[in-house]
């Protein structure tokens, strides 16, 4: 089976998740798979574009598809070990991931909308994987663009060169319609001002499309501020505190250990209100929505 018979048979809607590197959009997959699955993490890169859904018989749990079509099966803990990179080994590790792609077996809460999730490799960190991610972008049928708040309130050049190459080239068409772009700010719980964020990123729209016409309309309603940790949390819990023998340096353990004791922190005060407070519900609602117009 080929990569695209293999996506295909999860789905014939594709939503890809596109963004810089840590802007979280495997935190947001998590959540909306009831799992942690995808690694997440501030010192680590995702190698991999992963493909998730309902995936019938060819996938037990996950596996990667080298540039010959063959898989290789993994368990969901092997496959989280496998597919991040800390910034200083990425040299040595990028030929063993070149044309190589993950697929992961699991009911997500777009499944029934024949939705194929695609968390993508961040952009920025270097051209090799913002090219890889370019060809993703170019065969998605909703693009959810998430970008860190609390870093930087505006896009920043990384984002812009992309959308500006990629999603909106100048002098032609949007790549897609539109209404299938979300513009998707993230960690709206450690900023101070919402009503600011989504008015400084409609300005960064008219580098985009004419102020005066509907794609800017539908762009700036297309704006839906999230925070993915909130809802990762809600359908999945924290994480478990790490086990110093589980990690190879002590930078790592610790880095591991602070994440984990502040998601415990966070759980135990917004329990019951973290899926009201993470405004992820408007985002699913807003792309099953769009979804059923895609053929």
């Amino acid at each position: 089976m080929t990569r695209t018979e293999l996506i295909s048979s999860i789905g014939h809607v594709k939503v890809a998740f596109i963004g810089r590197s840590n802007s979280g959009k495997s935190t947001l997959v998590n959540g909306l798979c009831n799992k942690y699955i995808v690694p997440e993490c501030s010192h680590t890169s995702t190698m991999l574009t992963s493909y998730l859904g309902r995936i019938p018989k060819a996938v037990k749990d996950c596996a990667i598809m080298d540039s010959r079509g063959k898989l290789k099966d993994y368990s969901f803990s092997e496959f989280r070990d496998t597919v991040t990179y800390t910034e200083q080994y990425y040299d040595n590790l990028k030929s063993r991931y070149v044309d190589k792609y993950a697929f992961i077996n699991v009911r997500h809460q777009l499944s029934r909308n024949g939705i194929v999730l695609i968390d993508t490799i961040g952009i920025g960190v270097n051209e090799y994987d913002t090219r890889r991610t370019a060809a993703v972008t170019r065969g998605a049928d909703i693009i959810v663009y998430l970008y860190d708040a609390l870093d930087c309130a505006n896009l920043r050049m990384a984002d812009m060169e992309f959308l500006t190459s990629i999603v909106f080239p100048k002098g032609r068409k949007p790549l897609l319609p539109c209404d299938r772009i979300f513009f998707v700010p993230n960690k709206i719980d450690m900023v101070s001002s919402v009503t600011e964020l989504c008015r400084d990123l409609k300005c960064c729209f008219l580098n985009f499309v004419s102020p005066l016409s509907n794609d800017y309309e539908q762009l700036c309603n297309n704006i839906i501020p999230i925070s993915s940790l909130y809802y990762r949390l809600a359908t999945t819990g924290p994480q478990k505190l790490p086990v110093r023998s589980h990690f190879q340096d002590k930078e790592s353990f610790e880095i591991a250990h602070e994440i984990a004791v502040n998601e415990n922190d966070i759980y135990e005060r917004l329990n019951d209100s973290l899926i009201v407070m993470s405004n992820v519900k408007k985002l699913i609602n807003a792309i099953s929505q769009i979804s059923k117009s895609i053929s």
